[in-house]
């Protein structure tokens, strides 16, 4: 069980004469089970409901408990023969013998989900079972092991069953008086588990429902000052927590979970209490971690700002790349994580209309074909590593971006749109479906001089492939999605429109959305970590 301590003493080992003995006995017993088993499966196969095939599965479940299929036979069996047209006394005196046959199973595993299932099927066919005494069952299982999260899955079922029955008019009257549980005092519950031990997913899980639950009862809206101030009280548990264990991830969960969305002063505010607390814990994984989190948070809650917020949101940027890097050290175990990051350098439309025309049309896309979400973007260069620090690679695509401006090219960039391509043939992910750019010479320009100054090996040695290109969508193809139907149902639905050819080069000249290419006035680093909808602006580099 959780928080139980295992003893690292080796066992002793069996002489070979108690050895013989146990496995002599372990064959009896497997033979014992095998014989019930097909005596319990022949009686089914013929809907045998007597109480000779009852017993048969007591005997058979009080072997194993864990067999789902005995557990299903077993209610079949209840309800065709000793259920089946008894009055009410019989059928709780026959419910009664479940309860205790589930007990006796529960304390040899208190993590079976079938015993669980099945404990609920008898209290809901059960005349009149005793909710007060399973309340206060699953509260014994939870001092055991106050993490068991079917303990917890079991209270919380209990608590919604006494609900709805306290609701539900009864023909005859009840003899066992129904508890009376509500959400303060569940969550009053939770609190006593959670000061018990910080490390409590379940509780703190738990705690999540039942204050959403409150905000609705109490018609709470977000700005109402009495849930404004009982966040602050949740603030203010959480924080006792992460200073208590930092390493523990229960607690941190339930903190991103209170925080939501965020506003900028809870975040900033925030932020400024983890950096507090990492100070005293440098090495804390967790908070690391968080950190990450919220100023990622914190620069998206800054976006609508503008200019005005620029160059806070790229040293937010900067300083997560840094802790990235960290995470590295203090997390080896997740090290080829950290590893696999990349940076790539995209060249996005600098237009809003040509970017929302752009953005629009891979979104639908994505709608209609289960594809990935992306910005409107050509990848100026990527497999960019992140084991060096942001800003030695910000300093030389300054660099390499002023001397592309010195060699008499200047801002905005514009790149054309030739024609769709795909390589979905070759099951390319990232060049599923795509419109192909122009290799002007100030675009290949722009690419050696950054492809020199951050790849700077690889330029020494290997030729430069490069193929510009839009990117409209990521996959591969599937009975049901084919790359080259997309293509020819964008230009059948005038999303494409081809503008003329090129005779003798194959290559045509388009308008997407009815435009002809992007202007681009700035160089973007991105960290292309996890999903596509995943990934991050870190900072840009005028042209």
């Amino acid at each position: 069980m959780h928080g139980v301590k295992r003893s690292r003493i080796p066992p002793v080992p069996d002489s070979e004469e108690v050895a013989r003995k146990k496995r002599e006995k372990e064959l009896k017993r497997i033979e014992e089970y095998r014989t019930l088993l097909k005596d319990v499966q022949d009686r089914a196969a013929t809907h045998d409901c007597s109480d000779e095939a009852l017993e048969a599965t007591t005997r058979l479940l009080s072997l194993n408990p864990e067999f789902q299929t005995g557990w299903g036979i077993r209610r079949q069996i209840l309800l065709d023969g000793p259920l089946k047209d008894a009055d009410a006394p019989t059928r709780q005196q026959v419910l009664e013998g479940d309860l205790q046959l589930t007990n006796s199973s529960l304390k040899l595993n208190p993590k079976n989900y079938s015993v669980w299932e099945h404990r609920k099927w008898v209290l809901e066919t059960m005349p009149d079972a005793d909710w007060g005494m399973e309340i206060k069952m699953v509260e014994m299982y939870l001092e055991k092991d106050g993490r068991n999260f079917h303990s917890w899955d079991y209270r919380r079922y209990l608590i919604s069953s006494i609900l709805d029955l306290a609701s539900t008019p009864t023909p005859t009257p009840r003899t066992k008086p129904l508890p009376a549980p509500t959400t303060e005092s569940e969550l009053a519950f939770t609190t006593r588990k959670i000061s018990a031990n910080f490390s409590n997913f379940s509780a703190w899980h738990y705690r999540t429902k039942l204050l959403a639950k409150l905000w609705e009862e109490k018609e709470w809206g977000p700005e109402a000052k009495e849930r404004v101030d009982r966040v602050e009280q949740e603030f203010e548990l959480v924080k006792q927590a992460v200073w208590s264990d930092p390493n523990d991830q229960s607690a941190w969960l339930y903190h991103r979970w209170l925080v939501g969305d965020g506003t900028v002063p809870i975040v900033r505010r925030e932020i400024a209490g983890i950096e507090e607390l990492l100070e005293e814990e440098p090495d804390s994984r967790w908070c690391l971690d968080s950190l990450v989190y919220y100023k990622g948070l914190l620069v998206r809650l800054l976006e609508p700002e503008g200019e005005a917020t620029r160059q806070e949101r790229d040293e937010l940027n900067v300083a997560c790349a840094e802790m990235l890097d960290k995470l590295k050290e203090v997390d080896p175990m997740r090290r080829a994580r950290y590893e696999d990051l990349r940076l790539a350098l995209w060249l996005a439309p600098s237009d809003p209309s040509t970017s929302s025309d752009l953005g629009g049309l891979i979104d639908d896309l994505a709608k209609r074909h289960d594809c990935p979400r992306f910005g409107p973007h050509v990848t100026l260069l990527s497999g960019i590593p992140t084991s060096s620090p942001l800003p030695p690679i910000l300093a030389r695509l300054e660099q390499a971006v002023q001397s592309w401006r010195t060699a008499s090219h200047a801002a905005p960039l514009k790149l054309r749109f030739t024609r769709l391509g795909s390589k979905a043939e070759q099951g390319v992910f990232f060049q599923y479906l795509f419109a192909h750019i122009r290799a002007d010479a100030p675009l290949l320009s722009l690419r050696s001089a950054v492809r020199e100054a951050l790849l700077p090996e690889e330029a020494a040695v290997k030729a430069d492939d490069y193929m510009p290109h839009l990117s409209l969508a990521y996959g591969v193809d599937t009975p049901d999605r084919q790359a080259a139907s997309l293509m020819r149902s964008l230009v059948d639905e005038g999303e494409v429109r081809v503008l003329e050819q090129t005779v003798g080069q194959g290559e045509e000249r388009c308008e997407i959305r009815g435009h002809d290419g992007m202007a681009v006035s700035e160089v973007q680093i991105w960290r292309c970590e996890g999903r596509p909808e995943e990934w991050a602006l870190v900072a840009s580099v005028p042209l």
